[in-house]
């Protein structure tokens, strides 16, 4: 009889160790879930003809756009000029003593599609430190050289 009541008691004691562990796991707040999905995504097109001029006022119906392989439908098309904000960053270092006329054309040819007035130009350049050699401005001319 006793050997019965001393099996009874570590059987109690895991029960209600049990009990204990389930009341304090139902107090803990429950972690969040998050679920997300996209409806649309937006898609910028530059489109140039064969001179390098912007081709203006398209229309959705001249684009087609697919994903995946498959074709999605557009919506919300539309064409205006949008100003850009442009740094260049020159490396001035040694390495670059060779290449830095064909940096410089480049650079150049940049700047001379940017819309003096609406678009914004900083040049800056580098060697073992960084030089702000021009900062943000829309006061330039398409013909600037850097």
């Amino acid at each position: 009889m006793a050997d019965s009541v001393f099996m009874r008691r570590p059987f109690l004691s895991l029960t209600f160790l049990a009990a204990l562990a389930a009341g304090t796991a139902a107090q803990e707040p429950s972690i969040a879930v998050f679920k997300s999905s996209v409806e649309q995504v937006a898609v910028a097109a530059q489109v140039r003809d064969a001179r390098g001029r912007l081709v203006k006022d398209l229309k959705s119906a001249d684009f087609e756009l697919y994903d995946d392989g498959q074709k999605r439908a557009l919506s919300n098309v539309w064409s205006e000029p949008s100003p850009a904000s442009v740094a260049i960053l020159m490396d001035a270092s040694g390495s670059m003593s060779t290449k830095m006329a064909r940096a410089r054309e480049t650079a150049t040819a940049l700047v001379a599609g940017l819309k003096p007035g609406a678009d914004e130009i900083a040049l800056y350049s580098f060697d073992t430190l960084l030089q702000e050699v021009r900062p943000f401005s829309s006061a330039f001319a398409a013909t600037d050289t850097v």
